[in-house]
C-alpha cells in the first residue's frame, strides 16, 4: 500500500502476489505522477480495503452504472464491457490516458453524458477504455457529486447558509407575498371565453386533483368562485412520475387579451460587465416565484377556472399568463434598485463582491430587502459563497467570464460526414451563415469536390482541415452574435429521427439574422417511438427551455417545418389535443411565443443538428420524457373502456389494414402529401391529433375504432335511444373514426323505436284557398256533447255555422238534415267531410250525385284536413256548454264581425240580423251594394297568412319528404307495415296497401321505411373508409326530414304485432267490432 504496484522494490509473500495479481495500478491519492507531457491526463484507481466505501452507483443518460470512486484520475472511465454501451454513439477520439507506470490505455472513443447521484448532476466527457475491468469516476466528478468532498470546504458553506437562515428566518418560511397587488390590463378589443362545464378528468386523478386544489386554498393561492364571471379556463391536471397532481390552467383565450408590460433589461454583456473583479459568488432562487405576486380583486375573476369540485380564481399571478415573467421581472428589479454588486435576471439573482467581507456585506443588503418586501427563497437552489457559477450562459469564476461551452457545442462537436448526404447536410447548414464566413469558397473546396457526381467518396486531410476550420469559424464572433435583449429572436427546432436541434437566432439592426447560441440532443429511446408531430413539438418545447435564459418575457417566434404543429401550439384548445401535446402545450405556456411554419429548405441548420446530436439526455430531460410518458399512459389507461375491451381494440386496430397503416405513419412520419386514396384521405387531414399511446391509435384522447368494430360500438353508443346530440356527447368521450358523426346519424335515423316515440313532425300549415262566393264550399262534421248527436255544417266563405240535433247517427238522419239546410241555402258545390260511417257509404254518395255537388273526405285519423269543420266543432261545443239557449247564442255568433271586419249574417246574406242589442232599424236593412270582395278577400288572406306563420313558427314546422309509389312504410296508428301504391288526390296524402287491404292516410301518419324487419340495417358509413364527412360536427339534435328518411323494419319493443287475417276493417282503417252477444 503506497507504492505503484509496477515499480514496487519490496518482496510480497505469495499470498500477496496472488492478490496484487487482481488488482491494477493501485495508488495513494497523495500518489500522482507527474507528467511531462501535460495533455496526457492520469488514470489512477484508488486502493483501500473496504472496496464498497470507494464505489457508488451512478445514473448514466438515465442508466445505472457501477463506478469505482478514483480521486488520482484526472479523467471519468468507461469500461468497454457497459451492457447499455452500445445503445449510444460514440466519437472518435484523439486522447491519450497514461495508468501508473506510463501504462498508455487503448482509448475506443469518447462521449458526453450527463451524471446524477441524488439530486446532483454534472455534464462530464466519459473515455471508453478497451479492455477495462470496471469504471472510474474522476475526482472532479466525485467532488462535484458531493462523493469525495474537502471537509473544510463543505463546512464552510453549510455554515454560511445556517447563518444566512438564522439571521433572516422569514426569508426561508412558506410561500412570500408582496405588498403590491398586479393588474391584468386587457386590450380593447377583448372578448370574453366562458367554459361551463370541466373538462372531464379520469376517475383515480380525482381524489389527488381535491387533494391539490385544497393545498393551494390554504396557501391562498387560489379562492372559491361563487359569483358569475365574464371569463372562466379550463383545468388540465399533470400527473407526475411521483404519484402526485400538478394543476395546470388553459388560459390560451385570456392570454390573447392580456395588454402585455415592456420592461427593459440589460443586454447580457452589459450585465457580466459589472462583475468586475469580483471572486466569490452567491446565487438566489425565489421560492415559486410568481405565486408571491397577489393579484388585484378585479384581476382575480379574469383567471377563475373550472374543475369538477367547482369555479377557482387565481388569488396570485398564475404560472400560465404570458405577462407573468415580466411582472415579476420589473418587481424584482424596483425592490433590488440601488444596490451595489447584483444582478436581477429574470428568476436568477447573482450577489458578487472582490473579498469574502464585501460579498458577505451585499448579500446581507439583498436578503434584507426580500425579506422586507415580502419575498421567500427556495434553499434547495440557493447557492451561497462559491467561488464560481454559470450565469446568463457563461461560467463566471475569480478569472473572468467565460462562454458556456454548450452554446457552441452542437458546432464544435458536429461528427465527421461519412456519406455525401451527411456532408450536403453540413453545407447546408454552412451555406445560410456563408455570409459571413469570409474566404469560405476557398476552405470548402475540399468538400464541395466529394459532392460532385462522378467523384469517388474520400475522407482526406484536406476534408478534416476543411472541416475542422468551417466549425471554428462558425462558432467566431464573425458569426456568432452577442444576445441583445431589445433584438427580434426567433428560435428554430426540428426533430429527426433520432435528435433535435435548435439555433437561438436574433435579427440584427442591418437586417441579417445571425445565430447566437446552437443546440441538439439526442432521443430516448422511448422519445424515438413518439409519433412526427410529438416529435416536433417535442423539439419545440425543449429548444425554447434550453433557450429560457434568453427567451423568457419576450415575445419571440418558434419557427417549425412541421405546419400542423402551428395551430395546435398557438390556438388549439388543451382538451383537443393529443396527450403528449397537450404536455408539450402545457411546458410551452409561460413562453410568449408564437409557432411560425417556414419550409424545410429553411430550416436546414436545425435540421442538420438533429441529425447529427452531440448531448445525450439529461436527468431532466429523463424525468421529462418519464412526466410526459405518465400523462399520457393516465389519459389512455383511464379512457372509458374496460382493460379486456381495451386489449381486443388493440388486437384489431393491429389486423385493420388501414389502422395499421396509420400506425405507422403517426411513428415513422406522414408523406408530404397524400396520394389519391379515399381511404387514408381522412387520416391525412386529421394527422395532427392522431398518435400511438400504450400501443394504441388515438384521436386525442378518444380511441380510433376499426372497421370491424364500428357497428358494435353503434350499437353501444345508441344504448337507451338516445338521441343525436347525446350521442354525440357520448362518442366525444372515448372514440373516433372518419365520419362517426354520420354513421351515427344513420343509424338513428334508422331506428324505428326512435322513429315510433319520437315526438311527431308537424308539416307546414295549408290553409284552404278562400272561396269565390258564399255558400260555395261547405264542411261538416258529427259530434256528441251531453249525450246528444249533432251535425254541424260551415260556410268556408262566410264561416256560416248551421247546427242540428240528430235523433241518431245513421246516414239517412245526416241526409235528412242536410236537405233541410239546403232547402233554405241552396245547394254548394263542394262538401268536404271525414271518412266516418255516415258520409263514406253508398247513400251519401247518391246524394252527392243526385243534389250535383261534389264530396270529397280528409285522410282518415287526420281531422286536421278539415279544419273549418274542426273549429266550428269547438266553437258550437263552447256554446252549448256556456249557454242553456243554444239558438240566441247562434245568433249572437252569426251578428258579430269576424276577424275581416264583417259578420257571417253580412257576407253569407247581405244583411245584419236583429239581436238582443240595440240596433239602429236603417242599419238592418238589406245592403244594395255587396260588400267589396277585394278588400274581403285581401284581408282574409292576411288573417290566414299571419296564422299559418304563427302556427309554423309555434311547431318548428317542416316539409317531410314526398313518398313514391312502392316506398315501404310504418302506419303509425296501426303499428303495421304497408307499402305506398300512389298519391291521393288531398295534398300531403297517400293510399297504402298493407295485409288486410288498402288504407288511405297523411303523410305524417307514415315512417318511410327501409330493409328487412327482423335485421338491423348496417349503417353505410360505419362500414365504409371514405365517408362524405370526415369531421366529427358537434350539430344540434334535428328530428327534421333526415331522421324520417330511412327507418329501419325492425319490430320495436312494445309495438303491437300485425292485426289477424280475421279481423275486418272499413275503408277508413277502423276495426270493426261485431257485437259480443253475435259470437261473432
Amino acid at each position: 500500500m503506497g507504492h505503484f504496484q509496477s515499480v514496487c522494490q519490496a518482496k510480497q509473500p505469495e499470498q500477496g502476489k496472488q492478490e496484487a495479481a487482481k488488482l491494477k495500478w493501485k495508488a495513494r491519492v497523495s500518489e500522482v505522477d507527474d507528467f511531462d507531457d501535460i495533455d496526457v491526463p492520469f488514470l489512477g484507481e484508488v486502493s483501500e480495503n473496504d472496496q464498497t466505501y470507494w464505489s457508488s452507483s451512478i445514473l448514466v443518460d438515465g442508466n445505472e452504472t457501477h463506478f469505482k470512486l478514483d480521486t488520482g484520475a484526472a479523467v471519468t472511465v468507461l469500461s468497454d464491457s457497459t451492457p447499455w454501451l452500445n445503445k449510444h454513439i460514440m466519437r472518435p477520439t484523439t486522447k491519450r490516458l497514461r495508468g501508473p507506470g506510463s501504462t498508455v490505455l487503448t482509448v475506443i472513443g469518447q462521449m458526453t453524458s450527463t451524471l446524477r447521484h441524488r439530486d446532483k448532476q454534472i455534464k462530464e466527457t466519459l473515455y471508453v477504455v478497451k479492455d477495462q475491468e470496471s469504471s472510474l469516476l474522476s475526482r472532479k466528478a466525485c467532488r462535484t457529486l458531493n462523493l469525495v468532498r474537502r471537509v473544510e470546504e463543505v463546512d464552510s458553506c453549510d455554515d454560511e447558509t445556517a447563518n444566512f437562515k438564522a439571521e433572516f428566518p422569514q426569508l426561508f418560511t412558506g410561500l412570500g407575498k408582496l405588498k403590491t397587488a398586479y393588474h391584468i390590463t386587457l386590450t380593447s378589443d377583448a372578448k370574453p371565453m366562458c367554459l361551463y362545464t370541466a373538462r372531464k378528468v379520469p376517475h383515480p386523478l380525482l381524489p389527488k386533483v381535491k387533494k391539490e386544489l385544497e393545498s393551494m386554498l390554504e396557501q391562498n393561492v387560489i379562492s372559491k368562485v361563487t359569483e358569475p364571471t365574464k371569463w372562466c379556463s379550463g383545468m388540465v391536471p399533470v400527473l407526475k412520475p411521483s404519484g402526485s397532481v400538478r394543476i395546470c390552467v388553459d388560459l390560451t383565450s385570456l392570454n390573447k387579451a392580456v395588454e402585455r408590460e415592456i420592461h427593459p433589461m440589460s443586454s447580457v454583456d452589459e450585465s457580466l460587465a459589472k462583475l468586475g473583479k469580483s471572486t466569490i459568488f452567491t446565487k438566489l432562487d425565489a421560492n415559486s416565484g410568481f405565486w408571491q405576486i397577489p393579484l388585484e380583486d378585479e384581476s382575480k375573476l379574469l383567471t377563475t377556472f373550472v374543475t369538477p369540485f367547482g369555479r377557482f380564481c387565481f388569488n396570485r399571478l398564475p404560472f400560465g399568463i404570458t405577462s407573468a415573467p415580466e411582472v415579476f421581472q420589473r418587481a424584482m428589479s424596483t425592490i433590488l434598485e440601488g444596490l451595489d454588486g447584483v444582478i436581477c435576471h429574470m428568476d436568477d439573482v447573482l450577489v458578487h463582491g472582490a473579498t469574502q467581507t464585501e460579498h458577505d456585506i451585499r448579500v446581507r443588503a439583498v436578503l434584507q430587502r426580500l425579506q422586507e418586501a415580502g419575498i421567500t427563497l427556495n434553499q434547495g437552489k440557493c447557492e451561497f459563497s462559491k467561488q464560481s457559477v454559470k450565469f446568463l450562459g457563461h461560467f463566471i469564476d475569480d478569472t473572468g467570464v467565460k462562454v458556456d461551452p454548450s452554446k457552441t457545442r452542437a458546432i464544435r462537436d458536429f461528427p465527421v460526414p461519412r456519406s455525401v448526404k451527411e456532408l450536403q447536410r453540413f453545407m447546408g447548414m454552412v451555406n445560410q451563415v456563408g455570409k459571413f464566413l469570409p474566404g469560405l469558397a476557398e476552405i470548402n473546396e475540399p468538400l464541395r469536390q466529394l459532392l460532385k457526381k462522378d467523384n469517388v467518396w474520400c475522407w482526406g486531410e484536406a476534408q478534416q482541415r476543411s472541416f475542422t476550420q468551417i466549425k471554428e469559424m462558425m462558432v467566431s464572433t464573425a458569426v456568432l452574435a452577442h444576445y441583445d435583449p431589445e433584438l427580434p429572436t426567433v428560435i428554430a427546432a426540428d426533430a429527426s429521427g433520432t435528435g433535435m436541434g435548435a439555433i437561438l437566432y436574433q435579427v440584427q439592426t442591418d437586417g441579417n439574422r445571425r445565430p447566437v447560441c446552437y443546440a441538439s440532443r439526442s432521443l430516448t429511446e422511448t422519445e424515438q417511438r413518439y409519433a412526427v408531430i410529438e416529435k416536433e413539438a417535442l423539439a419545440a418545447t425543449w429548444a425554447c427551455e434550453r433557450f429560457s435564459e434568453y427567451v423568457l418575457g419576450l415575445h419571440f417566434e418558434v419557427e417549425t417545418d412541421h405546419k400542423p404543429l402551428v395551430t395546435l401550439l398557438n390556438s388549439k384548445e388543451l382538451v383537443k389535443m393529443p396527450p403528449r401535446l397537450q404536455r408539450f402545450r402545457i411546458r410551452m405556456m409561460r413562453f410568449d411565443a408564437e409557432t411560425l411554419y417556414v419550409p424545410g429548405k429553411q430550416q436546414t441548420s436545425a435540421d442538420a443538428l438533429s441529425r447529427a446530436p452531440v448531448e445525450r439526455p439529461g436527468m431532466d430531460d429523463v424525468n421529462f420524457v418519464d412526466e410526459v410518458e405518465s400523462y399520457a399512459s393516465t389519459s389512455a389507461i383511464n379512457l372509458p373502456v374496460t382493460m379486456q375491451r381495451f386489449e381486443e381494440i388493440r388486437n384489431a386496430q393491429k389486423a385493420d389494414e388501414v389502422c395499421a397503416k396509420i400506425r405507422d405513419y403517426c411513428v415513422q412520419g406522414w408523406p408530404d402529401y397524400m396520394p389519391h386514396n379515399p381511404i387514408l384521405k381522412h387520416y391525412y387531414e386529421q394527422r395532427g391529433h392522431l398518435s400511438v399511446v400504450e400501443d394504441l391509435l388515438i384521436y386525442d384522447e378518444r380511441i380510433v375504432i376499426p372497421r370491424a368494430l364500428r357497428l358494435d360500438i353503434l350499437e353501444r353508443l345508441h344504448q337507451g335511444h338516445l338521441g343525436i346530440t347525446k350521442c354525440r356527447a357520448r362518442a366525444r368521450d372515448s372514440v373516433w373514426w372518419p365520419g362517426l358523426s354520420k354513421s351515427l346519424e344513420e343509424m338513428i335515423s334508422s331506428c324505428l323505436t326512435c322513429a315510433i316515440h319520437r315526438q311527431e313532425v308537424r308539416e307546414p300549415l295549408m290553409s284552404s284557398s278562400f272561396p269565390s262566393r258564399p255558400w260555395e264550399r261547405l264542411g261538416m262534421d258529427l259530434f256528441e256533447l251531453k249525450g246528444k248527436s249533432f251535425l254541424i255544417v260551415v260556410d268556408y266563405y262566410s264561416r256560416w255555422i248551421e247546427v242540428k240535433q240528430l235523433q241518431g247517427q245513421s246516414t239517412m238522419a245526416v241526409i235528412s238534415s242536410l236537405k233541410e239546410i239546403f232547402a233554405v241555402h241552396g245547394i254548394p258545390d263542394l262538401v268536404v267531410s271525414d271518412n266516418g260511417p255516415q258520409f263514406a257509404n253508398e247513400n251519401f254518395r247518391k246524394l252527392a250525385e243526385e243534389y250535383g255537388f261534389v264530396h270529397t273526405t280528409s285522410s282518415p285519423r287526420y281531422p286536421q284536413a278539415n279544419g273549418e269543420a274542426e273549429r266550428g266543432v269547438r266553437t258550437v261545443k263552447a256554446l252549448l256548454k256556456k249557454n242553456d239557449d243554444i239558438q240566441l247564442a247562434l245568433l249572437s255568433y252569426r251578428a258579430s264581425p269576424l276577424q275581416n271586419g264583417l259578420a257571417p249574417c253580412e257576407l253569407l246574406m247581405g244583411r245584419r240580423l236583429q239581436t238582443q242589442v240595440p240596433t239602429l232599424p236603417h242599419m238592418l236593412l238589406p245592403r244594395v251594394q255587396q260588400p267589396d270582395l277585394t278588400t274581403v278577400r285581401e284581408k282574409e288572406e292576411k288573417y290566414r297568412s299571419d296564422q299559418m306563420m304563427t302556427y309554423n313558427r309555434r311547431h318548428d314546422s317542416r316539409e317531410l319528404p314526398e313518398l313514391q309509389p312502392g316506398d315501404s312504410v310504418w302506419i303509425r296508428d296501426q303499428s303495421r307495415y304497408g307499402k305506398v301504391t300512389q298519391k291521393a288526390q288531398q295534398p300531403r296524402s297517400y293510399h297504402v296497401q298493407t295485409e288486410h287491404g288498402t288504407v288511405r292516410r297523411n303523410r305524417r301518419a307514415l315512417i318511410a321505411v327501409q330493409g328487412q324487419p327482423t335485421k338491423t340495417r348496417v349503417p353505410e358509413s360505419s362500414m365504409s373508409n371514405d365517408p362524405e364527412r370526415p369531421d366529427d360536427s358537434d350539430e344540434s339534435d334535428s328530428t327534421g326530414s333526415q331522421r324520417n328518411q330511412q327507418i329501419n323494419r325492425k319490430q320495436p319493443e312494445g309495438a303491437s304485432t300485425p292485426t289477424a287475417a280475421t279481423e275486418t276493417r272499413t275503408r277508413s282503417g277502423r276495426l270493426v267490432k261485431p257485437p259480443k252477444r253475435l259470437s261473432m
